[in-house]
């Protein structure tokens, strides 16, 4: 049985360890505990200067997109930030918390149409925060805030191919669970999902040298503009393609598949099941072998993940490193929390915490 407080306490060493300086907090639902996780590392990283930024809106009273109104599933907590700590939020939270902020600057983005300010808490405040959608602007923020002197960026982000977990400059993600992501069987499959997420093996050096001579290669979060056809790499023998995208274009993939019998193929873009299916066949029948930027454009079941995984190399890997757990739903359809907890914990190798359990750090 794994230890609680071993688990709990290796989260914490881990995000405060070397030159890791951003974490994201992501969920795999809406409502599944990012703000109560949030708050639970803010309280529990001691000493160090740190910086809290989200995905449009966080710490407000109620969830103002929840489709039902004024139930106790759509409260959600403010969002703790200690002492000199720097956040980014709007004009009405400054207004009300004057006296204990100092603003650093007016930043040059918004959220909802709301200004953008990134301040200081001269004391211990709950609150709320806000921040911009676009990865790049979050980016953006967080070396603003490194650059006033924090040790540490903590971003409440989302999980998708256009979320920040897909940053380079991402050092570790936290994935939050709950049952609103679905029934018990559903969340296995998405702990199952993940495990095979991150053992995807990335590419080897002479593979990224002979992609980068090729100038296909972008030193950014966006990696490759078009599909590309690999014969060799050494020396280098790199098709691209006109296709951006696999969606709409598969067929013509296929042609281009049987007319130059490449070894390799690499999808800069999001792959779907119903692209998959299509070009399955085709990548079995010719043992191709396959790359992408990042294990999260992966949209397949759990099925086709596992036979696209053994043709399949990424440049970097989903730095996946704990998973938090909260029985809680917001639609009322609740799961005993020892039984989310065990389940979660059987079914990887992660630290997996529910951070309203007992044997809090």
């Amino acid at each position: 049985m794994k230890n609680l407080a071993s688990e709990k306490q290796k989260i914490i060493e881990h995000i405060g360890s070397g030159k890791k300086k951003i974490t994201v907090i992501a969920g795999l639902s809406k409502n599944a505990g990012k703000s109560t996780l949030l708050n639970w590392l803010i309280s529990n990283c001691k000493g160090d200067l740190l910086g809290v930024v989200t995905t449009g809106r966080d710490g407000e009273s109620y969830d103002v997109m929840a489709e039902i109104t004024g139930k106790e599933a759509n409260f959600k907590p403010s969002i703790y930030v200690p002492g000199n700590a720097l956040f980014v939020t709007g004009t009405d939270i400054i207004r009300k918390n004057s006296s204990s902020i100092t603003i650093k600057e007016k930043l040059p983005y918004k959220a909802a149409g709301r200004n953008l300010w990134l301040v200081k808490a001269d004391v211990p405040i709950e609150t709320e925060i806000l921040g911009p959608g676009s990865v790049t602007e979050q980016i953006s923020i967080a070396d603003r805030m490194l650059s006033y002197g924090a040790k540490h960026i903590f971003i409440d982000g989302s999980f998708d191919r256009k979320a920040i977990a897909l940053s380079p400059k991402v050092d570790n993600i936290l994935i939050a669970v709950s049952p609103c992501a679905g029934n018990l069987e559903r969340i296995q499959t998405q702990i199952d999902e993940l495990n095979l997420l991150t053992s995807c093996n990335t590419i080897s050096i002479p593979e990224e040298k002979a992609l980068s001579k090729s100038k296909i290669v972008l030193n950014n979060s966006q990696g490759i503009k078009h599909i590309a056809l690999i014969k060799s790499y050494s020396p280098p023998e790199i098709k691209v393609t006109p296709f951006s995208r696999l969606i709409g274009h598969e067929n013509e993939l296929l042609e281009l598949l049987d007319k130059d019998k490449p070894d390799t193929i690499y999808l800069p873009t999001s792959v779907t099941e119903n692209s998959f299916k299509i070009i399955a066949g085709k990548l079995f029948s010719s043992n191709l072998s396959v790359i992408i930027p990042h294990p999260l454009m992966l949209f397949l079941g759990i099925d086709s993940l596992a036979k696209l995984l053994p043709r399949l190399k990424t440049i970097r890997k989903l730095s996946l490193k704990a998973i938090s757990v909260n029985s809680f739903a917001a639609d009322g359809n609740h799961l005993d929390c020892s039984l989310l907890r065990k389940t979660v914990r059987n079914r990887t190798d992660l630290p997996v915490v529910d951070v309203m359990e007992s044997g809090l750090c």
